[in-house]
């Protein structure tokens, strides 16, 4: 393989274009753009991925504005196709309360979820949750348990 500097290779593809379309240089036609998704259109459009990025982008604020209500939709979107890591952040919003009404049963759904998928940070927020007795009853035994597997 040959290392052409750019303008070499733009004359190359210039004359090949000329060659393969048997039009003089006025008459060269403009190569068509490739149209591209951006993410939100992909995230929309159901992609798994998008949509978690796209929902960690409102999470944190990255080239939006912070906006946690839309964060959780596009999370929740990912999650309900069984994304662990949306479903672990969901988890985490509604344990440590991030702008949104505090509820350690919504909270113990996601993780558990996110945790049966082997998400390690589900484990330990499940083991506090147990451990403190945060929206459910304390019991030392399972915080263990929950903490114990964090630890393998």
């Amino acid at each position: 393989m040959y290392a052409l500097d750019p303008y070499t290779f733009k004359a190359a593809i210039k004359g090949w274009i000329l060659k393969r379309n048997r039009h003089s240089e006025d008459e060269l036609l403009p190569i068509p753009k490739i149209p591209y998704l951006s993410i939100f259109e992909k995230a929309d459009f159901g992609n798994i991925n998008a949509q978690f990025d796209v929902g960690r982008m409102y999470d944190k604020g990255i080239g939006v504005s912070q906006d946690h209500s839309k964060a959780i939709k596009y999370y929740k979107l990912a999650a309900n196709q069984g994304h662990a890591h949306s479903q672990l952040r969901l988890g985490e919003m509604y344990f440590y309360r991030v702008d949104i009404d505090e509820n350690y049963a919504i909270a113990q759904e996601w993780l558990l979820l996110a945790a049966q998928q082997g998400m390690t940070e589900a484990l330990i927020c499940l083991g506090f949750m147990y451990g403190d007795g945060l929206g459910v009853q304390k019991q030392p035994e399972i915080q263990y348990w929950f903490i114990r597997h964090a630890a393998d």
